[in-house]
């Protein structure tokens, strides 16, 4: 057997363990979190698509968004306990929150709560434990925005810390080495994105020519990643699903 028929075996092998019956992409599910810096406070926003996440979960999404008060606090509930913000070594204390009303046709739910920190901050670490309720195959897509400074993060449940430096010098966009990673754990937990490494290996070429698409199909799901965060590009709700 040669090189490239082991690794193709292998590949194959990948992609038959991570099959399910019913889907292809079997990568998780993904929340989009907003993060707005003030002087002394801070606005963190989370939107949820409750299709995609444990029913028990999703159902009480659906109730929070038809209206029913007891899932809406029990779901802010969930973003005060596990989502943690320390400014300057200081814990800032989450306000009581609300939920944005959602569109007519749309089939996210946007969660807010509000954080009071003691004095203005200029060096944050955000802690993201939402894994522990919302399941270990979840992740949240973070965009960090202050004046002067945007940065975005990929929490996982291996990932869960990110620290932002608001008077760094050069501050502007970072956190893309977050983007990569998640993309390339978006592609190994999907037996369809193997099933595509795979033809490309069995259709012949050299390993550089290998290489570089593989590389550039890792790096395309990151970008895709980091400008759905950025709102470069936005894409309805059930078109994302």
């Amino acid at each position: 057997m040669t090189a490239r028929q082991a690794l193709a075996a292998g590949l194959t092998l990948a992609a038959v363990a991570a099959a399910s019956p019913a889907f292809a992409h079997s990568g998780g599910s993904t929340g989009y979190a907003s993060i707005a810096i003030g002087h002394g406070s801070i606005r963190y926003s989370l939107t949820l698509w409750p299709s995609a996440l444990p029913p028990p979960v999703a159902e009480e999404l659906q109730r929070a968004r038809a209206g029913r008060t007891p899932s809406r606090d029990r779901l802010l509930g969930v973003i005060r306990d596990k989502v943690t913000l320390v400014a300057q070594g200081t814990r800032c204390e989450a306000g009581p929150g609300f939920l944005v009303p959602p569109a007519p046709r749309a089939e996210s739910v946007t969660l807010v709560v509000d954080f009071g920190c003691a004095e203005t901050v200029r060096d944050l670490v955000v802690r993201d434990d939402l894994f522990d309720v919302l399941g270990a195959d979840y992740h949240t897509l973070a965009r960090i925005e202050a004046p002067g400074l945007t940065q975005q993060f990929a929490f996982t449940p291996e990932t869960r810390e990110a620290r932002v430096t608001l008077d760094a010098p050069g501050g502007g966009s970072r956190g893309t080495g977050s983007f990569f990673l998640l993309g390339v754990e978006h592609i190994l937990s999907g037996y369809d994105h193997l099933l595509f490494l795979l033809g490309l290996l069995l259709r012949g070429g050299g390993w550089l020519s290998l290489a570089k698409i593989i590389t550039a199909f890792t790096l395309a799901h990151s970008v895709t990643l980091a400008l759905a965060v950025l709102n470069v590009v936005v894409v309805p709700d059930r078109l994302v699903e």
